[in-house]
Formats: structure tokens, C-alpha cells, sequence
């Protein structure tokens, strides 16, 4: 069975903002500098996995010395979009790794280990490295083979079709010409989603429902429409964008048929998918500077300091 090890590393890393001078994926995690990106090319290696493809087109990680393949994505406005973009690499078994995480050894062995159809691999609102660390849920890499490669493809079209419809037009009015000619366009579901215009509303509508408010508030005569107004109003001032469009939640999401219109959380075992498999060690993300700090913490507690995948043999 081929494997192949993609790691897309294309996004904006607004949050990052160059912290230390250089990309997030470039941070140094040893003593001896060995970075984020070469941590996880050097245990994909250990582990016999030589087909690794990296989704950038930023200079300074293809200058980067980790002998792997550089593909530019053909468009990387989402997540999805990227990913979209390395369907011809796609082969028996894909391995989905995220540029800016620093994954223990255990971690990739589990992840390459697994061999059902399709998986995710993170940590959930239970997980002990949220509980203990007050960081958020994540979803670190998941892998498909070759039989789920067709529904993969799939829910990464539609997260960015998603991701499209929010974006376009005013953010206040939903009707805008702008958003009707986009659903227009889809037609009657014979183009690649597979879905016409009015089943992606549907699908809008199931990611942005309103969550059941307190009891307190629907005593007051909060209903949840109204509850979701608020709410989203608030995500739109923090983060200006919904945390499911275009991201790996979304994907999981679909590819779980988690709906959030019936109260269900992606997030919580709850959910009982069986798509999910937890990483409780120390694998995070470095998406910010503080993620940065929170890791050299962590990597100072267990002891190994992102020792290298060669000294590592551990976790």
C-alpha cells in the first residue's frame, strides 16, 4: 500500500505576525534549532514514510534543506481550498498533517498506524491537554485511503462553498446579488458538490443554527433565533469568522454527519462517530506566539525539550 504524507502550509499566519522573524512553521523547537516543519518531516522519515508533499509557495519554507516535494496550491483562500488543491497526489493511503503542529512520536505512530477508512486526530473538549492546559479543541492531521478519497474531496468542496457564501457580499444582509448569483451558478446539483443552491443553504443554515439557550433566558422569552443572533454577532467581533468554513471542524463535521440544528457538539465524545481518535500528550499547535510559549513549557515539563525524531523514540 503507497502512502503519501501532505502537509499543508499555506495559510495567512495572521495570529503568528513573523513572531521571532520567520514563519511559524520555521520556529525552532530544540536546542540544536531543528523547526517545527523538520521535526515532522524527520519523524515521517523515521517511521518509513518518504512520499511527503508540502502545500506552500512562501520562499522561505522552500528554502527550507527537509529533501520533500514543495507544491504550490492552485488556491489557498481556506483550508479546504489547499487540500483541494493536492487531490493529485492523493494515492492508496493520505496522510493529512498540519504544517504548524508539533506532534510527539506517539502521536505520528498512532496516526500512521490507523487504518480505517477515513480518520481525524486531536483533542476534544474532554481531552486532558484542554483540560489541563486551557487551550481549545484542535484537529491536529486525519487520514483517508483511497475508498474514502471521493466523500474527502467532497466535504472539502463543500466547506469551501461554505466558506465562499459567507464571505461574499455584507456580512449584516444575507440576500445580497452577490450571494443569489453565487447560488445561481450551482445549478441543480450536476457540478462537482453535488448539490444545488438551495440544499448548500440548508447546509449554511445547519452550520450557523442557533444553540439552545439558558433556561433562564427562555423563561424570559429568548428564543433561539434570537440567542443565535447575539452569539454570532459576538464570534463575528472576535474572530470575523465562523470557526467551521473553510477548517478541518467543518470537514469533520460533514464527513460525520454532526448536525448542529439537533444540539450535537463536534467537539464532545458525545458525538459517538467513531471518526475521531484523541492525542492527550503533549502535540499542539504553534498557531500564535503564546501557543509557542505554552509549548516550550510543556516541552520543559516532560522532559524531552522536542527532542529530535531520532532521540525521540518515546513520544
Amino acid at each position: 500500500m503507497r502512502r503519501v504524507a501532505i502537509v499543508p502550509c499555506a495559510g495567512l499566519s495572521h495570529r503568528w505576525n513573523r513572531h521571532l522573524g520567520v514563519e511559524k512553521q520555521l520556529v525552532p523547537v530544540t536546542d540544536s534549532g531543528e523547526t517545527l516543519l523538520g521535526r515532522t518531516v524527520g519523524l515521517l522519515k523515521q517511521s518509513g514514510v518518504e512520499d511527503i508533499h508540502v502545500l506552500t509557495d512562501r520562499p522561505e519554507l522552500t528554502a527550507a534543506p527537509l529533501k520533500v516535494s514543495f507544491v504550490p496550491p492552485e488556491c489557498s483562500t481556506t483550508l479546504a481550498d489547499t487540500l483541494l488543491s493536492s487531490r493529485h497526489l492523493w494515492t492508496d493511503r493520505n496522510i493529512i498533517l498540519l504544517g504548524d503542529v508539533y506532534f510527539s512520536g506517539r502521536a505520528i505512530r498512532k496516526i500512521l498506524d490507523d487504518d480505517a477508512g477515513v480518520r481525524f486526530f486531536g483533542t476534544l473538549e474532554e481531552s486532558a491537554p484542554v483540560q489541563f492546559l486551557a487551550c481549545v479543541p484542535e484537529i491536529f492531521s486525519f487520514a483517508f485511503d483511497r475508498t474514502a478519497a471521493g466523500s474527502v474531496a467532497r466535504a472539502l468542496e463543500l466547506n469551501s462553498a461554505l466558506s465562499t457564501l459567507r464571505d461574499m457580499g455584507s456580512s449584516r444582509w444575507f440576500w445580497t446579488p452577490a450571494r443569489i448569483r453565487y447560488l445561481a451558478s450551482l445549478g441543480s446539483g450536476d457540478g462537482d458538490l453535488g448539490v444545488g443552491g438551495f440544499e448548500l443553504l440548508r447546509l449554511f443554515d445547519r452550520y450557523n443554527c442557533p444553540p439552545v439557550p439558558p433556561a433562564r433566558l427562555v423563561r424570559l422569552g429568548v428564543g433561539r433565533r434570537r440567542f443565535w443572533r447575539f452569539i454570532r454577532e459576538i464570534r463575528s467581533k472576535i474572530s470575523g469568522r465562523s470557526p467551521c468554513f473553510g477548517k478541518l471542524w467543518g470537514v469533520y463535521m460533514l464527513l460525520a454527519e454532526i448536525d448542529l440544528a439537533r444540539g450535537e457538539v463536534c467537539s464532545r465524545r458525545t458525538n459517538g462517530t467513531g471518526l475521531f481518535e484523541e492525542i492527550e500528550d503533549h502535540t499542539q499547535d504553534c498557531d500564535a506566539p503564546e501557543d509557542y510559549d505554552r509549548l516550550r513549557y510543556v516541552l520543559s515539563l516532560v522532559g524531552r525539550d522536542g527532542a529530535s525524531p531520532g532521540r525521540d523514540s518515546s513520544g
